[in-house]
């Protein structure tokens, strides 16, 4: 299972300072590599102009990032989302129904966290 991201959305929900945003491609590759070395992605994975997209995945329509979630990543998705009893095959299927998380919003009208850690 391949998923595609558009950059435009991908920038929008990393929420990126001024500063971030003129890195965004060297950031973007540092994530992904370290989501590969953490074995949360699968190590092979592309992100850039569509040209270069469209080589994996032929029906992008814009530039993005294209990867394939490993089975570690799943898991650790599911435990994220308070499903830790969801199969592997149940998570791949269509008819599977996750809720979002409230308080992270992604185009059109994302903003900032609100979460704020306290003290242990």
């Amino acid at each position: 299972m391949g998923i595609f991201i558009p950059v435009d959305v991908f920038d929008a929900a990393m929420d990126y300072n001024e500063e971030e945003f003129a890195r965004g491609n060297a950031i973007t590759q540092h994530i992904l590599i370290g989501l590969s070395h953490e074995g949360l992605i699968e190590s092979l994975f592309e992100a850039g102009p569509v040209e270069k997209i469209k080589l994996s995945y032929e029906s992008a329509p814009k530039d993005g990032l294209i990867f394939h979630p490993s089975v570690l990543g799943c898991e650790l998705f599911l435990w994220v989302h308070g499903q830790p009893n969801v199969t592997l095959p149940e998570f791949l299927s269509p008819s599977i129904v996750l809720e979002s998380v409230t308080d992270i919003n992604i185009p059109g009208g994302y903003s900032r966290s609100s979460v704020r850690l306290a003290p242990q």
